[in-house]
């Protein structure tokens, strides 16, 4: 047996220093633990800084810039050829720049809480056309001819209930199933101071459309009649013979550029619409509408000052408009066709002679769509079935009834990125023409490029040519897209 001298004595001390140092270390972490408790609440992460909660207010705000679509364009047109004048006072008079200038920053934003949503949609413009736009600050005029040069073009509320949709405030209002052209889209009032550049405005309305099945109700109320926006008399689309000035060269031996008619404004202006919308599941839609209001074609009172003075009022009738149209789509072939018959509305018809011819406007037409192809291809026309009498009263004819004849489109896709659109209006009842050739590319991303050529020809004696012939021009237009929040 060996004795303990023979054992081998490092492990032995080891296990006595690990033994006696036991109660050193307990007491080492202690003092660790309670002088380093502190940090223990120490984040060594970084911190973020919590932004204070935004109020109903700030937040509705938010809602609304990040749903903002902001879009700018520019028109510059060149016209080859001068206004025709007979005297060099109109010559002065008439508005002859052989270029105009236009530019549109349009915005459109909406806010949605629950069932409701907040819209509203507008643009600021200005030009170099004369006597055509007015100051920014009023905005809410509604009786000027001329463009605002800030617009506010949409401002209302929309509630989506199980029930009903409801609408209060201002908005276009669209009426008419066409595609390209409706004649029953008459209600929402129309910017026409360029008739090639159409510009539909907003009207103040207060409408209800209630679902049943398949049938759609709609009851809509206007409390302000808001008249559309012509051409000022300088402009080189109100040429030597518009009716203004033919009546007052009838009475005087030469052109006179001062103001010698006024604007009659509706009053009280109260008007109604009801429709009733049919949608089947066979791809047909039908609609029938009734409205009672104000014509948006105005006629023109003469009232005899002196001899050879003439005041000239122009004023819009009470009227009564049924419309009814339908359309079917089968594929890539759709087909439609559309009615109006406006009827004068006067509050005694015993006393009150009419002011304007009583008509029947329609509109049928076609359109096809394939891979790289629309074709499209209208036919419109009027039939006057109660003329006027004979009065002091001049009939609207001259600006509601132009489009006599086709209308077609067709339009051929290269790439995603361009496409060539080919457009003619063609008049047969007088022989006169419009030709629009438009080239559009998308340059770059929200960046869009057009290149367009108008012409005005057909018969010498016709409407477009004799009147509009002089107004061929080419157009450069740029139109850029702004990224909104939700494209980042």
């Amino acid at each position: 047996m060996k004795s303990i001298q023979s054992i081998p004595r490092l492990p032995y001390l080891l296990m006595i220093v690990a033994i006696v140092s036991l109660p050193f270390h307990s007491l080492q972490a202690d003092s660790f633990d309670k002088d380093f408790a502190d940090f223990e609440e120490f984040n060594t992460e970084e911190t973020v800084k919590k932004e204070p909660r935004k109020n109903a207010v700030q937040r509705f705000f938010a809602d609304a810039s990040t749903a903002l679509d902001v879009k700018f364009e520019l028109k510059a047109m060149s016209y080859p050829h001068e206004v025709p004048t007979e005297s060099e006072e109109e010559k002065e008079y008439k508005d002859d720049n052989s270029t105009v200038i236009e530019e549109i920053l349009s915005y459109e934003t909406s806010v949605e809480r629950g069932d409701h949503r907040f819209t509203t949609s507008g643009w600021f413009t200005m030009g170099s056309q004369e006597d055509t736009y007015h100051s920014f600050t009023d905005s809410t005029e509604e009786k000027d001819r001329r463009r605002r040069n800030h617009e506010i073009n949409e401002l209302y509320w929309f509630w989506d209930t199980t029930y009903f949709d409801a609408t209060l405030g201002k908005k276009v209002f669209k009426n008419g199933i066409s595609t390209s052209f409706s004649p029953v889209d008459r209600i929402s009032p129309w910017d026409w101071n360029d008739p090639l550049y159409p510009r539909q405005l907003g009207t103040w309305l207060t409408s209800v459309m209630i679902p049943i099945s398949s049938l759609n109700f709609t009851v809509a109320y206007f409390p302000l009649f808001v008249p559309s926006k012509y051409p000022s008399l300088r402009s080189r689309w109100i040429p030597p013979s518009n009716t203004i000035i033919e009546n007052r060269r009838d009475d005087t031996d030469s052109f006179s550029a001062e103001t010698d008619y006024e604007y009659v404004y509706p009053d009280p202006s109260d008007q109604y619409f009801t429709k009733l919308e049919l949608t089947t599941n066979i791809g047909m839609d039908v609609y029938l509408s009734h409205f009672e209001g104000y014509s948006p074609y105005p006629v023109i009172r003469t009232e005899t000052i002196s001899p050879g003075n003439n005041k000239y009022y122009i004023e819009h009738v009470p009227v009564k408009n049924t419309s009814a149209g339908l359309s079917f789509v089968y594929e890539q072939f759709e087909f439609h066709a559309e009615a109006l018959a406006q009827s004068n509305n006067e509050k005694d018809e015993d006393k009150v002679e009419h002011k304007d011819d009583e008509y029947i406007s329609y509109i049928c037409g076609m359109m096809l769509v394939f891979e790289d192809v629309i074709f499209t291809l209208d036919y419109v026309n009027e039939t006057i079935t109660k003329e006027k009498p004979e009065n002091e009263y001049e009939s609207s004819e001259e600006l509601r009834s132009r489009l006599h004849g086709w209308i077609s489109s067709f339009t051929y896709e290269f790439t995603p990125y361009l496409n060539v659109r080919l457009a003619m209006i063609a008049n047969t009842e007088d022989g006169g023409q419009v030709r629009d050739c438009t080239v559009n590319w998308e340059m770059i991303d929200r960046l869009n490029l057009s290149l367009k050529w108008q012409t005005f020809e057909g018969e010498e004696d016709s409407f477009l040519n004799e009147q509009w012939g002089h107004n061929d021009r080419f157009v450069l237009g740029l139109q850029y897209t702004f990224a909104n929040e939700r494209d980042i």
